[in-house]
């Protein structure tokens, strides 16, 4: 949706990251400046029609409701939701209000202003239970969503509508296009946009391609003008600015006549004499008509309704995943049974939610493995003490994880949540999970490594110091003393503080020289 053929004129300025690696590293640095974690505006309607068109193409190639579930739906939106919360930010999510147009890509939206998407109503249930923010904009979600970001109320809009540039958006993160990749995304900033073009890809001159290339609410645009002849006009002339200035000149009156008729009669010049064109479009020039284009349509894309009162304040506290209203979600809207409600909030509630705690913690100052039992018993405890240790750290399997990139597995204590998960699962379908669901205590929850080098690095340097204990060979020509008790488990003072050396040591038995890794207490033996 949006102006066809924009996204490919402004891709030079886009700056292709990993999802999960762009939010982290956002994450981190306004953590340690104490700021809160980034927050993402999202349209709503995209999504449930997304979610929607995924349903029936599935129900057309013959899957059965066994196979694809009774509430696809609602599965194609829970993976965007697992996606978000599996990411260090605060999302907001924009629905659609009653005052949006009535047509949208020549078709009626809904059927009245007021209908919402018959998904709308469980989509909010899987926000709340996922700690996510929402609100309802007066008019379009993307509109709205374009002014919170330029008032600061967003950081960034997560989008695939290109009007989002229309209407003023600053910072926009384009959603993943790939198929086999969805953690790779565009981000835009409306800076880099006029370093590429100051005059198309203005605010002005992308007003000017929405309307005369055509745009959501009127596809055609002017008959005979396509995408590359708009957008050669905007990028040299002033007919940009003039429009613009037609429909600012007469805010708020119905009379915009005669500034829209010198806008056209400039418009009529520059089809034919504009030497920056490739030929002359004399048929576009000679067929634009009194009407064009039309001022409600204009105003539309210039100043469509949004909420701009006092009451539109930033929200920026971090939630907290509902254990117990997702597992109800999963049971009551998707119909999942217990394993796969569990591998999803091992995989991404839980992870989400441990992620979350411990840069909260970080950023009030709160210090790790403190015995705070109120504070851990209010944030459910995934975070501080319910960590024991690092198992493994990689560089694949994960979104967005590379050699730069790494994930460190967490090995955690998740019986605060683990406990209330199943008890809203065995209420909900009146059935006995078993025991060794109830007997679980811990699980390996993976969050980015950079979060938790940040926050814990006493756990990193333990888990090198681990990994080094057991690849170092022995040094050459000395025999470990048989220990008569185990070795003391250093305190978590000395995990912070504790530093690997690496050394060169010719090795008789290899014949060679090799890598001897050592702490501070071992090189001062």
């Amino acid at each position: 949706m949006g102006i066809n053929g924009l996204w490919q004129a402004i891709a030079p300025a886009a700056h292709h990251r990993s999802f999960a690696e762009f939010l982290t590293s956002e994450a981190v640095e306004r953590t340690s400046n104490g700021e809160s974690l980034p927050v993402i505006g999202v349209d709503a309607s995209p999504l449930m029609f997304e979610a929607q068109g995924a349903a029936i193409r599935a129900r057309k190639k013959g899957g059965s409701l066994a196979r694809i579930g009774r509430n696809a739906e609602y599965g194609t939106l829970m993976k965007f939701l697992e996606q978000f919360i599996r990411a260090p930010c605060i999302v907001h999510v924009v629905f659609d209000g009653g005052a949006r147009p009535v047509r949208k890509r020549n078709r009626a939206v809904g059927q009245g202003r007021s209908q919402e998407h018959y998904l709308a109503g469980g989509f909010r249930a899987l926000l709340d239970a996922f700690g996510f923010y929402w609100s309802i904009a007066p008019g379009e979600g993307e509109a709205q969503l374009a002014h919170m970001n330029r008032a600061g109320i967003v950081d960034f809009v997560f989008t695939s509508d290109s009007d989002i540039f229309l209407f003023g958006a600053v910072r926009v993160i384009r959603r993943p296009q790939m198929k086999e990749n969805r953690d790779h995304i565009e981000v835009y900033t409306s800076d880099a946009l006029e370093d590429q073009d100051s005059g198309a890809l203005s605010r002005s001159g992308i007003l000017f391609l929405a309307v005369v290339a055509g745009g959501d609410y009127n596809t055609t645009g002017l008959r005979g003008c396509g995408f590359d002849t708009a957008y050669t006009l905007a990028q040299s002339t002033e007919l940009p600015q003039l429009l613009n200035a037609a429909i600012s000149t007469e805010a708020g009156s119905s009379n915009v006549s005669d500034p829209l008729a010198r806008f056209r009669r400039r418009l009529r010049s520059g089809l034919i004499t504009n030497p920056n064109l490739r030929t002359k479009r004399l048929s576009a020039a000679h067929g634009i008509p009194e009407s064009f284009p039309d001022p409600g349509i204009v105003r539309q894309y210039a100043n469509p309704i949004t909420d701009v009162g006092p009451n539109l304040v930033a929200k920026r506290d971090v939630n907290l995943p509902d254990t117990d209203r997702l597992v109800r979600a999963a049971c009551d809207i998707l119909e999942w049974r217990w394993a796969r409600t569990y591998e999803m909030l091992k995989s991404s509630a839980w992870p989400g939610h441990c992620m979350r705690q411990i840069l909260e913690m970080k950023r009030n100052g709160i210090t790790s493995h403190m015995s705070d039992t109120d504070y851990y018993s209010k944030a459910n405890g995934l975070g501080g003490k319910a960590i024991r240790a690092i198992l493994k750290i990689t560089t694949t399997s994960h979104p967005g994880a590379s050699g730069v990139f790494k994930y460190c597995g967490l090995e955690t204590w998740i019986q605060s949540v683990n406990v209330p998960a199943i008890q809203a699962y065995e209420e909900v379908m009146r059935c006995d999970i078993g025991p060794s669901a109830k007997f679980r205590t811990s699980a390996t929850l993976w969050i980015p490594g950079k979060i938790i080098n940040y926050v814990h690095p006493e756990l990193v340097a333990q888990f090198f110091h681990d990994e080094a204990c057991r690849q170092a060979p022995p040094r050459c020509g000395t025999k470990r003393a048989a220990s008569a008790s185990p070795p003391r488990t250093p305190s978590s003072h000395e995990r912070r503080n504790l530093k690997v050396h690496v050394t060169e040591v010719y090795d008789a038995r290899l014949g060679k020289i090799v890598l001897d890794l050592c702490t501070d207490d071992e090189e001062s033996d």
